[in-house]
């Protein structure tokens, strides 16, 4: 145990159909200073025997019904013999079969502390969840890291092996090699996705509009579509970090251009204007020094209202992998970044009529 009373995380991996454990970064019994029956759900749930069973169960069988690359978060506390609390935070990744295993099952990430009161879900704060959400990625990133290399190096024996190959071989090889390179691209969305938690750490002069317009020349170069990404008003001049800003309207302009419809003309528009007093109180934006409201607005395939929040999440995709790549971490990105520089980003759509991306940026960060 630590200094600041907490315990070295616990991170392992649940088989849901073979209701075990196939590995572990610690003794799982010794976590929960208690024995494991797999035959519970969950099957560390003896270790909370005296406190509210019925609670900690929901929560799993809800993990339980996660659809692949869905998360959850909730946090439970236990009672110990001297009146004490400890504070279990769980952070759980669903992974469906692949064409390589057909594991599927939940990557667990907990965290445990000791407190002397109860602790709950309302009282933690953000950067406490950013803190914990970052760990998890960083150690489900790392543990993944080493089997997909393992697995680059036997397909590439393989090839030598075989070669030449039969056709139908050659199509697997060529399939599990885009597989890999299809996780090694998440992994590393993955890492960039927890590189971006917390604060951005600098407070450079950031030019939107030079920033903006190098973008649209690396994402369409020579390209008469290159005229279709239009700047209707300038836009402003922030504090914050360029890196970050970049990697942001990056991501947004290509998701416009890779939404956009086959047989219509791509059209995006950005725009800028300065967040009225009355829309800072609306947004409950206290601190200090002028707002800018940012649009990036597209005539796209756009999407359904009802999933203006869900697409931030990570892993989310609204379309068929094969018609639009992507792993669904855009946008998870992008929310960061501007919660990093401490504004807020929402979106609107219609389907089949476009899509609006709006941020709420802070001309200097505090």
């Amino acid at each position: 145990m630590n200094g600041d009373n907490s315990y070295a995380p616990l991170f392992f991996f649940y088989h849901t159909k073979g209701k075990e454990i196939l590995f572990s970064s610690l003794p799982v019994e010794s976590f929960f200073g208690s024995s494991i029956d797999l035959k519970n759900e969950p099957p560390f749930l003896n270790a909370f025997k005296g406190n509210d069973t019925e609670n900690i169960t929901k929560e799993w069988q809800s993990c339980l019904q996660l659809k692949e690359k869905e998360t959850r978060n909730f946090s439970f506390n236990a009672a110990t013999v001297d009146n004490n609390f400890l504070l279990f935070d769980f952070s759980v990744l669903s992974i469906g079969p692949s064409s390589l295993s057909d594991s599927s099952g939940l990557l667990v990430h907990i965290k445990k502390t000791l407190t002397s009161q109860a602790l709950s879900l309302q009282t933690k704060s953000a950067s406490n969840y950013q803190e914990d959400y970052a760990e998890f990625i960083e150690l489900a990133a790392h543990d993944l890291d080493a089997p997909l290399r393992k697995l680059s190096v036997l397909i590439e024996r393989l090839v030598n092996k075989v070669s030449p190959a039969s056709d139908d071989m050659t199509g697997y090889i060529t399939r599990i090699q885009t597989c890999l390179s299809d996780m090694r691209s998440m992994l590393d969305s993955l890492s960039l996705l927890s590189g971006f938690s917390g604060l951005s750490h600098r407070n450079e002069t950031c030019h939107i509009d030079d920033i903006v317009r190098e973008i649209i020349e690396e994402l369409l170069p020579q390209s008469e579509d290159r005229k279709n990404v239009k700047i209707t008003s300038p836009l402003p001049v922030l504090k914050g970090n360029r890196t970050q800003y970049r990697e942001l309207f990056r991501n947004l302009i290509k998701n416009a251009i890779l939404f956009s419809k086959s047989e219509t003309i791509a059209v995006i528009e950005l725009h800028s204007t300065l967040l009225l007093p009355g829309e800072k109180e609306y947004f409950n934006l206290s601190a200090p020094g002028p707002y800018y409201k940012i649009v990036i607005a597209d005539n796209g395939i756009g999407f359904r209202q009802e999933y203006s929040e869900k697409i931030f999440e990570p892993f989310v995709r609204l379309h068929g992998k094969s018609e639009y790549p992507g792993h669904g971490m855009g946008l998870a990105i992008c929310k960061k970044i501007v919660e990093s520089h401490q504004g807020i980003i929402y979106a609107e759509g219609n389907a089949s009529e476009g899509a609006r991306f709006i941020l709420i940026l802070p001309q200097t960060i505090i």
